[in-house]
């Protein structure tokens, strides 16, 4: 069993918008200290996910390590209908052997409203190790200027101890240490990461930068990659790069 409650729930409506940008389901995982909704696009090329602590809840209850998937896009929509209907508080809970999941919402002495969600068949989603001792940062501001710019589908990021690079086949853009646009850790002098990172769809990527200062990417020895947004201890996004 999965359950919380949170009051306002317009941040949680909010981030599942620019999720919903990529996918109309979602995969949730719980465990007692950790909620991930996490989606993936028709291609597969990356799989973008939001990380919730229970300190981001007003109450935060799971029992068990739980797998479900659920209708993202209708979440959205009930979310949205009952925040423009004026209700602020929403209580989830999750019931595995009901396959269905019991939304209610509550604002002052106001009747609560209930609406019910259908289980949908669950698509395992298989993230690689990532070493977190490698890694860039960069300003989410040149974060939209490599977006903006560059505006391609995929962008290859080659990293040095004293710089990252993102470039397409026409053009390049550079951030080094000197000029204190990137921090940049775990690489020593002569060492380099390549890896490629796709920027599609642009409007989550681009809406994504402005929830947080900084992006942050993490590197492997196997290519793969996730940059997250980091949104205080308590929430965060992700998108993992295979």
């Amino acid at each position: 069993m999965l359950m919380f409650r949170l009051d306002p729930f317009v941040p949680l409506l909010d981030a599942i918008r620019l999720l919903s940008y990529v996918a109309p389901k979602a995969n949730i995982k719980s465990t007692a200290s950790t909620l991930t909704l996490s989606v993936a696009p028709p291609t597969q090329h990356f799989i973008a996910g939001l990380q919730m602590l229970p300190e981001f809840f007003n109450f935060f209850y799971s029992d068990d390590i739980h797998h479900s998937r659920i209708p993202l896009d209708l979440l959205c929509i009930i979310m949205d209908r009952m925040e423009l209907r004026g209700f602020s508080s929403m209580y989830f809970a999750l019931f595995q052997s009901l396959s269905n999941v019991l939304l209610t919402f509550q604002e002052g002495h106001e009747p609560n409203v209930m609406r019910e969600l259908d289980l949908l068949p669950l698509e395992v989603e298989k993230i690689e190790q990532i070493d977190y001792g490698t890694f860039v940062s960069i300003d989410s501001h040149d974060f939209r200027r490599v977006l903006l710019e560059l505006n391609a589908y995929s962008v290859h990021v080659s990293v040095t101890d004293s710089q990252v690079k993102f470039s397409t086949s026409s053009d390049e853009i550079v951030f080094t240490k000197e000029e204190r646009r990137s921090i940049i850790g775990g690489l020593r002098e002569g060492e380099e990461v390549k890896f490629l990172i796709t920027l599609y769809p642009l409007v989550f990527f681009h809406d994504l930068s402005y929830e947080a200062k900084r992006a942050w990417f993490f590197m492997s020895n196997n290519f793969s990659s996730v940059i997250i947004h980091f949104f205080g201890i308590s929430f965060q996004f992700w998108v993992y790069f295979p």
